[in-house]
């Protein structure tokens, strides 16, 4: 029987996406033929290459070994996916799908395939690596994850309670400061918000705040 995820549609803020939060792997049978999916987290095509090197060594002895990744968010994500022998658009396609009916991204999915015996036909054959992805999902942590960026920016010390102000009002985090002849500040908060943050950085330090340094980093 096929399990099928239901999902209603997801519309994330542009700095936050779901992903798995780390590997997972769950098998089903289907005439004789053991279907092991795996699923874990990457971030790069690099990782996303390296887990489905892994598997294929851990199942080198399997008939198939088929995948699809995502990699990336908003307009940036790259796709690959592959039938690894199947006949064409049985596999990795069907795979792809159960990913993105859960609006998932950096991460890869793996379906592993023993052959037992029965040609399944490719129309049941693509309904079983939909179900096999489907299922290792159900099982699978997902999370969201949140894009965060550092600030670093000085400003004079009298202004450290307005500073303080922001931080909270914006629901950052200050991981720095270093006082000296004025303050040097390191503020984490999401990537969305920060020209905001810095607007009203500006507006509190009556414009005497220098801007240094950004970094973007991912959250969970």
């Amino acid at each position: 029987m096929q399990t099928d995820l239901i999902q209603d549609e997801i519309i994330l803020p542009e700095d936050e996406y779901r992903t798995v939060e780390g590997p997972t792997c769950h098998e089903i049978k289907v005439r004789g033929s053991r279907f092991i999916a795996t699923v874990d987290y990457a971030d790069t095509p690099n990782a996303a290459e390296d887990f489905i090197a892994t598997i294929a060594r851990k199942y080198h002895d399997a008939t198939h070994n088929c995948f699809a990744y995502r990699v990336g968010i908003g307009n940036k994500i790259i796709e690959r996916y592959s039938d690894h022998g199947e006949p064409s658009g049985t596999a990795g396609i069907p795979i792809m799908n159960s990913i993105k009916s859960q609006h998932l991204t950096n991460m890869v999915l793996v379906v592993t395939r023993y052959f037992g015996g029965t040609k399944l036909g490719t129309g049941n054959l693509a309904r079983a690596y939909a179900q096999s992805a489907s299922e290792v999902l159900i099982q699978a942590k997902l999370v969201t994850k949140i894009l965060t960026g550092r600030v670093q920016f000085t400003a004079p010390i009298q202004s450290v309670s307005a500073i303080y102000h922001q931080v909270n009002v914006f629901k950052a985090k200050m991981l720095n400061e270093i006082y000296g002849a004025e303050g040097n500040f390191t503020v984490l908060l999401r990537l969305s918000a920060i020209e905001l943050f810095k607007t009203a950085l500006v507006e509190a330090t009556n414009g005497k705040v220098e801007f240094i340094d950004f970094q973007e980093r991912n959250d969970a």
